[in-house]
């Protein structure tokens, strides 16, 4: 997100030359209403007024574990009467469209042609969502009824919970779950940077990475964070083997590594810009495939969501 949001700030105009944005894009901000009221709960667990001189007084340990009880609150208690539209993205602590340092909704912004002039690599992992349902042990525990709850919570259209079924048969409804949130908070929001980037001088390219974990009885999948040790080509540090599993093959770090290197020194990554003609997504695992429009069939029932 905050990658997405320095393309649209005219005050990061001209700092960088190439950007990449992993699992996270331009709609994961709030507004001043929201700021301030996260700002509210913060002073209020840290027992301090909600300004910056009071909050900045505050040792950096209480500061950070008071964020994270409330991020941690957020996510198991999501709380619409205390959080507001909060509660659906999970996130209390997002950039905020302040009017100034960042003036306009980012993806408002982009469409408009800030960033414009930046190369950008963009996209997400297959399955982001089961990181945070596997974590908390609810994907197992999660029935039909619930299932369509939450896709109506989420604005998936009537019917839509069956397109994601009838690609994923043997799913259950905490693994039908996971696509649809994997979909909503990072597959979507990158879709919708690289279509308002279309009319742009630079050009977009938008990824998916692919490959599924073995961790946790590979129930993880292509979660959340897993691509990292890929990108970095750090496979032998032995804290990313509780995601990514303790033999994790070189093979996919080398495609993904020399992927990222090759966009960073001004090439292409391997496949097409993105337009929306086409829609070409570079499929990464151990080697880079071009698809034109993967799961359009799901990403076309949030076009009325845009």
């Amino acid at each position: 997100m905050s990658v997405a949001t320095l393309l649209s700030m005219p005050a990061a105009a001209g700092l960088f030359h190439r950007a990449i944005a992993q699992s996270g894009a331009a709609a994961h901000t709030m507004g001043p209403d929201d700021g301030r009221k996260v700002a509210g709960f913060l002073a209020g667990a840290l027992g301090v007024e909600p300004t910056r001189e009071a909050i900045a007084a505050v040792p950096v340990e209480r500061v950070t574990a008071a964020a994270a009880a409330l991020a941690e609150e957020v996510r198991t208690l999501p709380d619409p009467g205390r959080w507001g539209t909060l509660a659906l993205s999970l996130l209390p602590f997002m950039p905020t469209v302040d009017g100034e340092v960042v003036p306009r909704p980012p993806l408002e912004a982009i469409a408009d042609g800030h960033g414009a002039d930046v190369p950008l690599l963009i996209g997400s992992n297959q399955d982001e969502a089961r990181l945070f349902l596997i974590a908390d042990g609810s994907i197992g525990s999660i029935d039909e009824t619930a299932l369509a709850a939450a896709a109506g919570v989420y604005g998936l259209p009537a019917g839509g919970v069956e397109v994601y079924r009838r690609n994923r048969p043997d799913a259950g409804p905490g693994d039908l779950l996971a696509a649809i949130l994997t979909d909503w908070f990072y597959r979507l929001p990158a879709v919708r940077v690289a279509e308002a980037r279309t009319g742009g001088t630079a050009p977009t390219w938008v990824y998916r990475f692919d490959y599924r974990s073995p961790a946790h009885d590979s129930r993880l999948g292509a979660c959340h964070g897993v691509e990292i040790p890929f990108v970095f080509d750090t496979l032998h540090v032995p804290n990313t083997h509780p995601r990514i599993g303790d033999s994790a093959p070189q093979v996919v770090a080398d495609t993904t590594h020399s992927t990222w290197v090759s966009f960073i020194r001004g090439d292409d990554p391997g496949w097409a810009p993105y337009t929306v003609d086409a829609r070409t997504t570079g499929l990464i695992n151990d080697k880079v495939q071009a698809v034109d429009d993967p799961a359009g069939d799901e990403r076309r029932l949030w076009d009325a969501c845009a």
